[in-house]
């Protein structure tokens, strides 16, 4: 047997490459990270554009030029099949045919083009001859990979090898010089290298048949040379203001051109050049950009850090999977804020109190574990321990505002066009490996800007930001932001091979999850400032007054008859409070729609309890009977005393009917409190004694009670509890969720020993106001809230939901808390969630109105 070697033909070799680039953008990029990975404190782009076009009118000295240019062994030029002597003119020029041959044309786009010259020029280590021969000159070295770290420190932006296809790429010549650092010391023997990369084509040629042109230059000075190729002023004046960089480096110049580099296309480039490296990154790496037919248009690029922000988080995850996120609020004027604000119950508590509002900010502690806690104990949780150190910097800054929202929420001033004129640069949220970008995240103008969805999730919930319930979602043309990641401890981050973005693997979903679950801390923190400000400023305005005046008014005028003596400022005064009045109904009516859309979905489910309702009263009418029927008739044929002593109790009938008595018992216990539940006199106010409701209750939950093994004890410290004037429903709401909460805590994985509820009731009376006020303490002594939840206030939210199925995946309804939050805050009351040793405890603070 013989072994036969593969042969790869230069054709594809070069197709392979022109597949890693998608296009010209993308091919300098490409080779400007080179530039990075050399160690280079500077690069420089430089666009030598004679023609960004077809001319369509040329003068009679090109016109010779080009003529002889393109004369062909025939005595044919391409230049007299294209253009023709213009007669018109008293100055003789020539201009272009008209209806000119698709073939004709693309060779004269290609003569153009081939006058053009880009260069690239870096000032980093250079290149040795070995590196040339062993790296440069091998397709796909992994040499990036084994030696990913500069002398510098860096952490080398390419891996594939094939990044010197970009050259391909971008024109059909490619020169060389490089001078290389030995010793820390620039050498004396430089390099000269050319290829012409259509020598790649041609039928069964292959890869090792291509060749370069290679010679040494001895005594280079590399300073001088790359001036000398670039002569012009602002490369000479870079290269003179960093001179100590450019004793060594790498010059490449590209010709024969195969795109048009108009000014748009330029400035496009530009502009992502500018987002190459995070904003205000400390790695020294200055990128300079000039076009000899734009002079004064383009230099250094600049991408210094954004301040004029509303809010910024920046969270730091740690290689052990805890998570550091600071808090900056800038969106408010603080000396403009009315300090009684901070005397509403939600406002005296951190963050939201005064004193972190003064600091500016606050930092949540937390792990990836808390922030997705459905991931803990799953199959994806592997998928989470996988990601390493991530930097996550998100900014928000809204565009426009208005006099009126300035006032009530003291927003900071603010240029709507220095915003915008920055979005268009650098808005979207950008991916960043080793402070280096990878496209296209967050490219604006690109299928890829809104990478992690907030247009669907603002769809999904398009609440506003003051609205009840904590939907809000941030739309993603308000935000911008930096995700910086390093290749060496996130190695499940690999690129496509087209280099556009990394490949869609499930390390990567969790990744998403996780920005997200970060970007909603932010959501909830601007949610429940803007929310209070939006009450306060209704409260603080006597919104209730104006639409008391505007009820007053409208009575007068339907009793009255003398409208007609009313002055014109009369008029215009009610009609200001009119208007008052319908903007205090129109926001509270919008909150109403809010709660609306939660009560019509938990409606849906009452309403097919009660449709089935008759059926399901002669079911459990039925089920108290129907066992003890069987086993009269079974008793007939069978002797149950001596079955009982025959037979083991899983094959005694006698026995299974009696189990299924108690499955029966248990069924209708919960068509009793179905039931009961939905009843109407429950939805109407009701005047109860809190001791007789509270016994009931307990009786009520009996069965369950004694099923799932839990003693509840109930007291009433004061005698002089009495009545209460409440809606049933609302009261019995608090009770339930929070019995079920308890349940659930005791069933949850660990959890052993007796479990005990314990619920209070006091009253007291309050010295600050001298209030009375209904005093509930509910508790209990299972394992309390889930270690992931480090703000126990997260608990209110809706849709929050620790509770897992057994794949581990999210399946509470996330609304009982919440729905006792809306009780309360009905009710005008104020709820506590305390942090016992064990266990779980809460209290409720209700005005004592009977």
């Amino acid at each position: 047997m013989i072994k036969k070697p593969f042969k790869v033909s230069a054709r594809t070799a070069r197709l392979i490459g022109r597949e890693n680039v998608a296009n010209a953008d993308g091919a300098i990029i490409e080779l400007v990270k080179n530039c990075y990975d050399a160690d280079s404190k500077v690069c420089i782009v430089y666009f030598d554009i004679k023609y960004n076009s077809v001319p369509k009118e040329i003068s009679p000295t090109l016109y010779r030029k080009f003529y002889k240019e393109t004369l062909d062994e025939e005595k044919s030029s391409l230049f007299e099949l294209a253009y023709e002597k213009n007669t018109k003119k008293s100055n003789t020029t020539y201009i272009l045919r008209k209806n000119l041959d698709e073939d004709i044309n693309t060779e004269l786009e290609f003569f153009y083009k081939s006058k053009n010259k880009l260069y690239i020029v870096d000032g980093g280590e250079g290149m040795t001859e070995q590196v040339i021969d062993d790296h440069w000159m091998t397709i796909g070295t992994n040499n990036k990979l084994e030696d990913f770290v500069t002398p510098s420190g860096r952490i080398k932006a390419g891996a594939k090898g094939i990044g010197r296809f970009a050259l391909d790429r971008l024109g059909s010549l490619c020169h060389m010089v490089t001078l290389p650092e030995v010793d820390e010391k620039p050498s004396f023997t430089g390099f000269d290298w050319k290829v012409d990369w259509e020598d790649f084509e041609g039928e069964g040629k292959n890869i090792n048949q291509v060749e370069a042109d290679f010679q040494k230059i001895e005594n280079l000075k590399y300073d001088i040379k790359l001036v000398s190729l670039i002569p012009d002023i602002k490369v000479s004046s870079v290269v003179k203001q960093n001179n100590d960089f450019f004793q060594t480096g790498t010059l490449l110049e590209i010709s024969e051109l195969r795109d048009w580099w108009t000014k748009s296309q330029i400035d496009k480039l530009f502009r992502n050049l500018e987002v190459l490296t995070p904003p205000g990154s400390t790695q020294k790496f200055d990128i300079y950009l000039f076009s000899r037919g734009h002079k004064n248009d383009y230099g250094k690029i600049k991408n210094d850090d954004f301040k004029d922000y509303d809010y910024r988080l920046d969270a730091n995850v740690k290689e052990d999977k805890t998570v550091e996120i600071t808090v900056h609020r800038n969106e408010f004027q603080l000396n403009q804020i009315d300090q009684d604000l901070f005397k509403r119950n939600q406002m005296k508590v951190a963050p939201y109190d005064k004193t972190t509002f003064r600091q500016g900010s606050f930092t949540i502690n937390t792990t990836i574990f808390e922030l997705l806690p459905q991931l803990e104990g799953s199959p994806r949780e592997k998928e989470a321990n996988k990601i390493g150190p991530i930097d996550f910097s998100f900014y928000f800054m809204k565009m426009r505002s208005s006099r009126i929202l300035k006032e009530k929420f003291s927003y900071k001033s603010f240029s709507p066009k220095h915003r915008d004129e920055w979005y268009k640069k650098f808005g979207g949220i950008k991916v960043f490996r080793d402070n280096f970008r990878v496209r296209p995240y967050g490219e604006v103008n690109n299928s890829s800007f809104d990478w992690l969805l907030l247009g669907e999730r603002k769809a999904q919930s398009p609440a506003g930001v003051t609205k009840k319930g904590g939907g809000y979602r941030v739309s993603p043309n308000q935000v911008a932001g930096v995700v910086n990641i390093s290749r060496v401890a996130n190695l499940e981050f690999e690129d496509k091979s087209s280099r556009e973005g990394f490949q869609e693997n499930e390390t990567f979903e969790v990744l998403k999850e996780l920005l997200l679950s970060i970007i909603k801390e932010f959501e909830w923190d601007r949610h429940t400032v803007m929310r209070q400000m939006d009450l306060f400023f209704r409260e603080k305005n006597e919104n209730e007054a104006a639409k008391a005046d505007a009820d007053s008014m409208s009575e007068e005028d339907e009793n009255s008859n003398d409208n007609d003596s009313k002055t014109k400022e009369e008029y215009k005064e009610e009609r200001s409070t009119f208007k008052r009045a319908y903007d205090s109904i129109k926001l509270d009516y919008e909150d109403i729609q809010e709660e609306v859309k939660l009560l019509r979905a938990l409606a849906t489910t009452g309403l097919l309890v009660t449709s089935f309702a008759h059926e399901f009263e002669t079911i459990k009418n039925q089920m108290e009977r129907r066992t003890n029927y069987l086993k009269s008739s079974l008793k007939k044929l069978l002797d149950e005393e001596k079955l009982n002593k025959e037979l083991e109790n899983r094959n005694n009938p006698f026995k299974k009917l009696e189990n299924f008595k108690k499955y029966d018992s248990k069924l209708k216990h919960w068509l009793d409190f179905s039931l009961a539940a939905i009843r109407k006199d429950k939805r109407n106010t009701k005047t109860i004694n809190i001791s007789e409701f509270l016994e009931d209750f307990k009786n009520d939950w009996e069965e369950v009670l004694n099923t799932r093994k839990v003693t509840l004890n109930v007291t009433t410290t004061n005698e002089k509890l009495l009545q209460l004037t409440v809606f049933v429903i609302d009261i019995e709401s608090v009770f339930n969720n929070l019995l079920i909460n308890s349940f659930d805590a005791f069933d949850r994985k660990g959890f052993v020993g007796k479990r005990i509820v314990n619920i209070n009731v006091d009253l007291i009376s309050d010295f600050e106001d001298g209030l009375d006020y209904l005093v509930i303490n509910f508790s209990d002594n299972g394992p309390g809230l889930s270690k992931n939840v480090k703000n126990p206030y997260a608990i209110l939210r809706p849709g929050f939901t620790t509770k897992l199925d057994k794949n581990n995946e999210p399946n509470g309804t996330g609304l009982g808390m919440y729905i006792i939050d809306s009780v309360v805050e009905y009710y005008n009351g104020v709820m506590e969630i305390e942090n016992p040793e064990k266990g779980f405890a809460v209290n409720i603070k209700l005005p004592y109105k009977v």
